[in-house]
């Protein structure tokens, strides 16, 4: 019975995770925030909508893991909610002028770019499902490429702000 239920925890497992650095996303957002409006919160709202029917896809994929459909299923939703976490950001970050003041235009530019490539790289990685195993290269994919992103977008897009802080407080 425990090598049948496999599979299921395998997706929730896999779920936690993307879950996770949503929730990890989310934190960092709304600790940036310093105020709000209506956009934002409807924004939020929607994003919060995705990540609370997240266990819809997460079922899907523990009952068929493997199968092309339901991964197909997962990665659409996890990529339609990291696109809802970029736009709040976006929102929150520009015109908006919602975050507050401390935040460089590096910084910003960084979760401006993470955040949407995030999303972007679930998308494509989509092509993998139709190579033979290719459900399970896509979530080895997610979990390699993704910190791999963003390992390289924060030595491109913030080293000078660390030797910046570090100038300040020597």
């Amino acid at each position: 019975i425990m090598l049948s239920l496999l599979p299921q925890l395998g997706g929730y497992a896999i779920s936690f995770v993307v879950i996770a650095s949503y929730w990890f996303g989310h934190r960092m957002t709304m600790q940036a925030v310093t105020n709000v409006n209506n956009t934002f919160i409807w924004l939020n709202f929607i994003f919060l909508f995705f990540v609370a029917i997240f266990p819809v896809p997460t079922n899907l994929l523990g009952l068929h893991f493997g199968e092309a459909a339901p991964t197909i299923i997962y990665a659409c939703f996890s990529a339609t909610t990291g696109f809802f976490l970029w736009l709040l950001w976006v929102y929150a970050s520009g015109k908006a002028q919602l975050l507050h003041p401390r935040f460089s235009s590096r910084e910003i530019r960084y979760h401006n770019v993470f955040y949407l490539l995030r999303s972007i790289v679930y998308l494509l990685s989509l092509f993998i499902i139709f190579v033979p195993n290719g459900s399970y290269i896509f979530f080895v994919i997610w979990a390699v490429v993704v910190r791999l992103l963003a390992f390289i977008l924060k030595k491109v897009l913030l080293p000078r702000i660390k030797a910046k802080k570090q100038a300040v407080a020597g």
